[in-house]
């Protein structure tokens, strides 16, 4: 056979097994069954990832883009309305480097290199275009100023890989298909959580998308190797042992409210009423972010709940005030506190007659209020009311201290809940006093002496009789 023939023949032989095997440096390898399911998954807008290390996470999105930029997909197909318009394809990792990791090894090797063109800026991998069917995949980090680059973009299919550092980014990306009505596919190991795409991805609805676990021991390559692969985690933190093993949730490094909600996070109790002593603190932000919370004290129990909690829209301080006043109706409040910084606000809410106390020495004592709270949450000291408080609950779960100041939050800037939490345990008032007995009048003085000196006259009576019985007892 002639030789051009030959190697004709064998390039396509080596296409046809690269459309279908799972892995290209593997001709004969086959996805696992969780992989086919998650690529079997065609209806759904939002499709998740969430995997342990090395579960083949990042090979299954790889293999769904190239199918769509191939338009080989075996279960996925274009709408109609697209007709035969180009797709654009997008995407996105922690960095420049993990992208090209990404075209390098989970990508490229699947495609001819005559049918693509390569296009890069100042160095960096930027885009791909396929020259028979023109579609293409651009390539964006998820790092600083990501969602910049995708403002404006219409996409058909958006993967994300790692999770971003802000929610916003994923809010942006399914912003991006929505008008293609494309899919959203996000592929992480929460080695590193976002409290908010955590809530997001849990509460998923079903009209939305789906949510895939992926473990590593599904992985076929640890399949003889499942005893060497547990026994090397042997010692390691069960929460973090599970997170590597099978991509479960585990706590942010640094994580500053390790608390118990089974504890103290439970609904109010019947006996709550709105006359209990409140608490009302605020952290105005005019730049639309101001936190407030409403706390209250048992009076039988004294401890301390956190009743609701949740941001105020608007700017202006005047604005702030009635809004504030609006929360604060009916309730019993004893005190109200507020940043001092932002004097505006106090002004505004003086020229009403309404008063509240600053936070002593805020700047200074940053570390001590983040302490006193934290002491207070994780002490049991405490509880906060259930389905009143989401974003109190999500500031809680995914604070952090600060890498590079010590006692700070990490990205303080977006914990105005917590400030205010801050302020008011700062400014709790001391539990009341027993009550003490009620002074007694000058006649009941001079009956109650009376009574203590017949007592007293009774024992020493009662003492001599004993001794003498016992005198006789000892002369028998």
């Amino acid at each position: 056979m002639d030789k051009k023939l030959l190697a004709a023949a064998k390039k396509k032989l080596r296409l046809k097994k690269l459309q279908e095997c799972f892995d290209p440096n593997d001709l004969e390898s086959k996805p696992t069954n969780k992989q086919t399911e998650v690529m079997e998954d065609i209806l759904s807008t939002v499709k998740v990832i969430r995997s342990g290390n090395q579960a083949g996470k990042t090979a299954t999105g790889a293999r769904e883009t190239v199918w769509k930029f191939l338009d080989t997909h075996p279960y996925w197909e274009r709408r109609p309305e697209w007709n035969k318009e180009p797709l654009t394809l997008v995407v996105s990792s922690e960095g420049h480097q993990q992208l090209v990791d990404i075209w390098e090894q989970k990508i490229h090797p699947f495609l001819d290199d005559s049918d693509i063109t390569v296009e890069k800026d100042k160095g960096y991998l930027r885009r791909v275009i396929h020259k028979v069917n023109g579609n293409k995949i651009l390539f964006i980090p998820h790092n600083s100023n990501a969602q910049k680059k995708t403002q404006g973009l219409v996409c058909h299919d958006f993967w994300i890989d790692e999770m971003p550092s802000d929610k916003r980014f994923v809010d942006e990306a399914l912003e991006r298909v929505q008008s293609k009505q494309g899919q959203l596919r996000l592929t992480f190991t929460p080695t590193v959580i976002n409290e908010d795409i955590r809530i997001w991805c849990d509460d998923m609805p079903k009209a939305l998308g789906r949510v895939y676990i992926l473990s590593r021991l599904d992985n076929p390559i640890y399949a003889d190797r499942v005893e060497e692969l547990i026994a090397k985690y042997e010692g390691m933190p069960e929460a973090e042992k599970r997170m590597r093993l099978h991509g479960d949730w585990i706590k942010p490094q640094g994580a500053i409210f390790d608390w118990d909600k089974g504890r103290n996070y439970i609904p109010l109790p019947d006996s709550y009423n709105k006359g209990w002593e409140h608490i009302y603190g605020i952290d105005p932000a005019y730049s639309g972010y101001t936190g407030y919370v409403l706390f209250a004290r048992d009076p039988d129990k004294l401890d301390w709940w956190l009743i609701k909690s949740g941001y105020i829209k608007g700017q202006a301080p005047s604005d702030l005030v009635v809004e504030s006043n609006k929360i604060m109706e009916g309730y019993n409040i004893v005190r109200k506190v507020y940043d001092p910084h932002e004097s505006a606000f106090y002004k505004e809410a003086a020229k009403l007659r309404i008063y509240y106390t600053g936070v002593y020495n805020k700047t200074g004592r940053k570390a001590a209020l983040v302490r006193n709270l934290q002491e207070m949450v994780m002490s049991g000291k405490l509880n906060i009311a259930r389905g009143k408080n989401d974003e109190a609950i999500r500031e809680l779960d995914s604070a952090q201290w600060s890498e590079t100041s010590d006692g700070r939050i990490k990205n303080s800037t977006k914990y105005h809940i917590l400030d205010s939490m801050q302020y008011v345990v700062d400014n709790l008032p001391p539990a009341p006093k027993k009550k003490t007995q009620r002074q007694m009048g000058y006649y009941e003085r001079i009956i109650d002496e009376h009574e203590k000196q017949i007592n007293k006259d009774t024992r020493q009576r009662q003492g001599r009789i004993k001794v003498k019985r016992n005198n006789r007892r000892w002369k028998k």
